[in-house]
């Protein structure tokens, strides 16, 4: 029975209500979803995520989960997740503040949507091309005035 608070603890999860954005809300959801693949590395069997700081809803079949302002993963989930489109909140299962692909999932509602794999994303060169695209569409508003 003393084990009982100790198993609660570790089967824990991770709760975000932020919104699911990451300043690129005027980007089609293709645009965004190319994007983030463009910069996702090699997938990774776990992460640690003592925090999730927010998260950027891709559409039912990926999501991008921010550790902070500088660490994010990109998420592929088995199936779609139908009600992610909708999310104002989600979870994030885990066992002792990690997370672990085909083990662990996103869980929005009552739906627990299982994570298949885990990439980190360049968030460096995520953030310097969103900066380059600014300024491009700066410049060119620009030039047309």
């Amino acid at each position: 029975m003393r084990f009982r608070p100790l198993m609660l603890m570790a089967l824990t999860t991770l709760f975000v209500t932020a919104c699911a954005t990451d300043g690129n809300s005027a980007l089609s959801r293709e645009t965004r979803k190319e994007r983030y693949n463009k910069f996702a590395g090699e997938p990774v069997r776990q992460v640690r995520m003592i925090n999730l700081h927010s998260w950027t809803n891709i559409d039912r079949h990926q999501v991008v989960l921010w550790t902070n302002a500088r660490e994010a993963y990109l998420v592929d989930l088995f199936s779609p997740c139908l009600n992610l489109d909708r999310a104002m909140a989600i979870g994030v299962s885990n066992f002792g503040n990690t997370v672990y692909a085909r083990s662990d999932a996103i869980v929005v509602g009552g739906e627990r949507c299982l994570i298949d794999q885990i990439r980190p994303i360049d968030t460096k060169a995520l953030k310097e091309e969103q900066r380059n695209a600014r300024s491009a569409t700066l410049q060119s508003r620009a030039e047309q005035s």
